[in-house]
């Protein structure tokens, strides 16, 4: 979980300094949430 909360705090960094385009940051954190379903 405290890596999960970790990516999604480096893509918000990202998205702030606009190298990150949001539809990506969706998708990496639905992709992210689905594996964290998965691995439990």
């Amino acid at each position: 979980m405290v890596g999960l909360v970790g990516s999604v705090d480096l893509l918000l960094q990202g998205a702030r300094s606009n190298r990150v385009k949001p539809a990506h940051l969706v998708e990496f954190a639905t992709g992210a949430i689905e594996r964290g379903v998965i691995a439990r």
